[in-house]
């Protein structure tokens, strides 16, 4: 927790940011000591505080993913709680918004699979009417093959909506399936 806490503060501190996460971050120690922390309220935590110090360092609204992002009993998203909370949460100012992660009815945080920060987008940019919703990854596009099993895949220049579901649905790691 220390090695964490250090490079959180680090990171705000090297930027000269106004917000302190300190405080919040020996909380969240005290509360996981005290086993009040569900595992899934923690994971979200890398999430939450990169977001808040974004937010911080761009000068934008911190909007809490757990604030917007509904899901319901049964997990699956309530699309139309969570498009109307993010649209009055953006009061036509910049916000940044951690993904991977909403609310349960019951108040619990909910952490999406693997992929979640891809559906939060793909929900913010449906919520706002976005014209284009952009997501970047660590890879450069959809490749031909799996680059696991051959070297230097060509990359698709052009990929139609059916073929990208189709793909993602297959096991394409790039997006994941609820995004698209």
């Amino acid at each position: 927790f220390d090695m964490i806490k250090s490079r959180y503060l680090g990171i705000q501190n090297e930027l000269k940011l106004q917000l302190d996460v300190g405080p919040e971050l020996e909380a969240l120690k005290k509360r996981v000591a005290a086993k009040e922390v569900s595992r899934e309220e923690l994971v979200s935590r890398g999430e939450y505080f990169s977001a808040k110090l974004m937010a911080a360092f761009l000068g934008y609204k911190f909007v809490d993913a757990s604030e917007w992002v509904y899901f319901n009993i049964d997990g699956t998203v309530n699309k139309k709680k969570s498009y109307a909370a993010l649209k009055e949460k953006m009061s036509g100012e910049g916000i940044v918004t951690p993904g991977f992660y909403g609310v349960m009815p019951n108040g619990t945080v909910k952490t999406f699979s693997r992929g979640g920060s891809d559906i939060t987008g793909a929900l913010a940019a449906a919520a706002l009417d976005a014209d284009v919703y952009e997501n970047w990854t660590d890879v450069d596009g959809f490749m031909k093959c799996d680059p696991r099993l051959v070297e230097n895949p060509e990359i698709m220049d052009v990929i139609t909506y059916k073929e990208l579901r189709e793909l993602s649905y297959m096991g394409a790691n790039v997006l994941h399936p609820d995004s698209i």
